[in-house]
């Protein structure tokens, strides 16, 4: 994305197609601020993926909760941008146009009612993050053109009745070979095998799991210390985007 800022809309979506990545990772291309907040924050992103390859449905059900608690607090609610259903005890939120996406701005660690300890070392980025407790969006996304493609922002969404991410009607199943199964995570060695591919990741365990509980998982996003050594990875990112220590953070959209 950096050594080619000057494509965007079609012109990017064609080259990123071109790409022989992971369908989720050609769709991040199209969110150039959640995709940079990632990199300037790799601990967090690492300890996100883990948990996803990890825990699937207890990070679904996670998205639940502080869902609801944002909705309990005022802070959650259907305007001009973005859509709220609620099924029993499932918060569903839809683009209000179904062409045009909004990423919310706002500050993770109070939107959500009672303050929630900020992830150490966290690194805001513009356009996703903004002071106070209530949500902003700034521009929309007009991503009608990516109907063409099969990685497009209409071939995703979320079966929450059964809390998994569905791709093309399907439960989604990463191929990438950094994605890695945890049966086959072995301690002594710190390698990770999926099939014929072996991927040294150095001090792959977990130091706590998603809710802070002890525990070692995979690591298999890198091995990142949760929040030890986050300042020294988020440092990449700070100098390829610029900015300085805050908090930030980001939503999906879709029926997500």
């Amino acid at each position: 994305m950096q050594g080619h800022a000057n494509l965007n809309g079609q012109e990017l979506a064609n080259e990123v197609d071109k790409q022989a990545w992971d369908p989720s990772v050609k769709a991040l291309t199209q969110f150039p601020s959640v995709l940079a907040n990632m990199d300037k924050n790799l601990s967090w992103t690492s300890s996100l993926g883990d948990a996803y390859a990890n825990q699937p449905q207890d990070e679904m059900d996670a998205v639940q909760v502080m869902r609801a608690r944002a909705q309990q607090a005022g802070n959650l609610k259907s305007n001009t941008q973005e859509k709220l259903e609620t099924q029993g005890s499932t918060i569903i939120i839809e683009p209000a146009e179904p062409e045009i996406v909004y990423v919310p701005t706002y500050d993770p660690w109070i939107v959500y009612g009672p303050p929630v300890v900020a992830w150490p070392g966290w690194y805001w980025y513009p356009g996703l993050y903004v002071p106070g407790p209530s949500i902003g969006f700034g521009l929309g996304f007009g991503l009608g053109f990516l109907t063409g493609f099969a990685w497009g922002w209409h071939h995703w969404g979320c079966d929450w009745g059964h809390r998994t991410v569905i791709y093309n009607h399907n439960t989604y199943i990463s191929h990438s070979t950094t994605i890695v199964n945890r049966n086959h995570f072995t301690r002594t060695t710190n390698n990770f095998n999926r099939n014929t591919n072996t991927v040294n990741h150095g001090q792959a365990g977990a130091q706590h799991g998603p809710s802070g509980q002890s525990g070692v998982h995979s690591g298999a996003f890198g091995g990142f210390n949760h929040g030890a050594v986050s300042n020294g990875f988020s440092a990449r990112g700070r100098s390829s985007f610029g900015g300085e220590s805050h908090g930030g953070g980001f939503h999906g959209g879709g029926r997500r």
